[in-house]
């Protein structure tokens, strides 16, 4: 649409119908004023921000973004050697093919998943509706900024650098150390918990993260303290 209006603009002005006195006529000016303006419309488009990102542990998105969907949290069993590395946000209004499904010995299986803390809740229980996280199914909301274009998530800080916005603040999680790898992801440090109940099923599980002095220099780093996070957006 840009590369339109510019030829169009480009042609009004390289053929004003060869008259000094079309170019000077209020409707030509008109006419261009008006292109000028959806020509600033369509860039403004352009620049406007579409940074995407996983609110892990929330169904909501903070105010400076919209929700494209809420959902909760999935994986592979947190013991088996296949199936996907990365932690899932399912919808909670899923769709299906109805293909027919032929037999069980062929294909990955996806598992809902649980905060594992340990007892050791570091997280506000304020948005959980329960004493604790401990075995709690974990939700999840993708989130949309608004006027920003990137995203990043940084481990270890809890303030955006400057030029960034903060969109959440949390903790890093990921799979215990005697569990199949996942990955890492900041959880928010108010979570929420599904509906479902504290029925300790396990699945893809999530658990805190804390920091093993060595190659990481302590300090600046802490051994043994869990690590925070922040996701900021620009």
């Amino acid at each position: 649409m840009m590369i339109i209006a510019v030829f169009v603009a480009l042609t009004l002005l390289g053929h004003p119908q060869s008259s000094a006195t079309t170019i000077s006529s209020p409707s030509y000016w008109n006419s261009l004023q008006a292109l000028s303006q959806t020509v600033a419309a369509l860039s403004n488009q352009i620049r406007r921000g579409n940074a995407i990102y996983t609110r892990w542990g929330r169904s909501s998105c903070p105010s400076r973004s919209s929700l494209i969907y809420e959902g909760l949290a999935a994986g592979s069993w947190y013991s088996v050697a296949g199936g996907g590395a990365n932690y899932l946000c399912m919808p909670s209004d899923p769709e299906w093919s109805h293909v027919k499904h032929r037999t069980h010995a062929c294909g990955s299986f996806l598992y809902g998943s649980e905060y594992q803390t340990c007892n050791n809740d570091i997280f506000s229980t304020r948005n959980a509706k329960a004493n604790t996280l401990e075995h709690q199914d974990v939700p999840c909301a993708v989130c949309q900024t608004t006027s920003r274009q990137q995203q990043l998530m940084i481990p270890a800080r809890m303030v955006c650098p400057a030029g960034w916005t903060q969109e959440y603040q949390g903790f890093l999680m990921s799979a215990h150390p005697s569990h199949r790898r996942t990955q890492y992801v900041c959880v928010d440090s108010e979570p929420e918990a599904l509906a479902h109940g504290q029925r300790d099923e396990n699945g893809a599980l999530f658990y805190t993260v804390r920091v093993k002095c060595g190659t990481l220099p302590c300090p600046p780093y802490t051994d043994d303290e869990e690590i925070p996070c922040v996701v900021c957006s620009r």
